[in-house]
């Protein structure tokens, strides 16, 4: 285990992000929340696995935080039957806050504050009830499945001092059933994109951004659309981000046959995924942003990069069915709503802001200005970087409820 001693005397909120399965270099817990907490006067501790998405460091990404660091589970069972996160978990002690990112770190983490104190706030990412449970419950068992996972959410809920989600329709299902609930969107810091003009880089070159290269995340389908507009666009590139990992071989071969059966070798270009702090200037490089998951996402995530699009000017492409994103995007009139799961119009959307350059520029414009004074980080995680200090307030004379948690294990 890969730990410090917490710091004794240090008489800041002390909050501990708890995750059995985000790498430490995962840009809402560490590049957003944990910063946020920092930058708010915090200290801040981290209990999860030991893995980056971007290479190996040993923990020393965290720079500011205190790693208790755990390997990483080689399996799922693996994960719900290790004991490598309660170890951590007892090593850190007493917490403020624990701040749990998926269910049986949540578990965990409400189990612990019962014996240490403090409160457990669970930020619910996604809808797992919709997407994850498809991949390993049989269909004729889902229905069931869905109603015990729901209700076992609820429960759950019940037991957190307050719940926090990516979007509305995450919320949806279990806000009723907590004590306190805050919707924190994925925005982007609200220095990112700061340099980014909107006049488009360089010559002929239209380049799209489409991200992680996986069928969660809507590829195929996309490469299908690249398909029918390469030879109306000579100069068209899109970016994509190897997110096989190196265990899944079979996955990524599948991909680079595809990328070839469809002739699209000089239009893809597949890189390794990079660090959060590089992404900005990749970005000022595209012309069109793409989220491109299919329906089973519809009310599930918000995806991060939506809100990075549009700090850094670039219209977007985004699902017609995700009630999280695509209203922000219609409001705010920054890009075009298409079916993610029909090529013919992911094909004909792109054409469109290909042929329009004005058309480009201007949305471009309006989802910058909508980033400044509405979805950016800062303005986003006020109301939870609020509630802990209301939480921690007894230490500074008068508080919103008492730390030392009361709710049933």
């Amino acid at each position: 285990m890969n730990c410090r001693k917490n710091q004794q005397g240090d008489d800041r909120p002390h909050v501990c992000i708890v995750t059995s399965a985000h790498p430490v270099d995962d840009v809402r817990l560490y590049a957003k929340l944990a910063s946020s907490f920092l930058e708010d006067g915090m200290r801040v501790s981290w209990v999860g696995p030991d893995y980056h998405y971007c290479g190996t460091a040993n923990g020393d990404t965290l720079r500011d935080i205190q790693p208790f660091l755990f390997p990483r589970p080689k399996s799922r069972l693996h994960r719900l039957t290790s004991s490598g996160m309660s170890q951590a978990l007892e090593a850190v002690g007493h917490a403020d806050v624990y701040l749990a990112a998926e269910p049986d770190s949540a578990k965990a983490a409400c189990e612990h504050r019962n014996r240490f104190g403090g409160a457990v706030i669970f930020d619910i990412h996604e809808l797992y009830h919709q997407s994850h449970i498809t991949a390993w419950v049989p269909r004729p068992l889902l229905p069931m499945a869905r109603r015990a996972l729901i209700g076992y959410m609820k429960r759950l809920c019940s037991k957190c001092d307050a719940i926090v989600g990516v979007s509305d329709g995450v919320l949806e299902p279990y806000w009723r059933h907590a004590s306190k609930h805050f919707l924190v969107r994925n925005c982007a810091g609200q220095s990112f994109g700061s340099t980014v003009v909107t006049q488009p880089p360089r010559n002929n070159r239209f380049t799209l951004m489409h991200g992680k290269s996986t069928e969660y995340n809507g590829t195929s389908t996309v490469l299908e659309a690249l398909a029918l507009v390469a030879d109306r666009i000579p100069e068209l590139s899109v970016i994509m981000f190897d997110w096989w990992g190196e265990a899944d071989c079979k996955g990524r071969d599948q991909l680079l046959q595809k990328i070839q059966s469809l002739s699209l070798e000089r239009c893809v270009d597949l890189r390794k995924p990079v660090p959060f702090e590089q992404m900005e200037a990749i970005l000022k490089k595209c012309d069109v942003g793409m989220i491109a998951h299919g329906r089973s996402l519809a009310a599930g995530t918000q995806p991060n990069r939506a809100y990075e699009y549009m700090a850094c000017s670039l219209p977007m492409l985004v699902p017609i069915y995700d009630d999280g994103i695509a209203p922000v995007v219609a409001q705010c009139d920054c890009g075009l709503c298409v079916d993610f799961e029909d090529p013919v119009d992911i094909a004909k959307a792109i054409l469109d802001l290909y042929e329009d350059k004005q058309k480009r520029l201007q949305m471009a414009d309006r989802g910058r200005q909508a980033f400044v004074q509405h979805y950016n980080w800062s303005v986003e995680v006020q109301p939870l970087l609020k509630q802990i200090r209301r939480w921690y307030a007894p230490k500074e004379g008068g508080h919103d409820g008492d730390l030392v948690s009361t709710k049933a294990a």
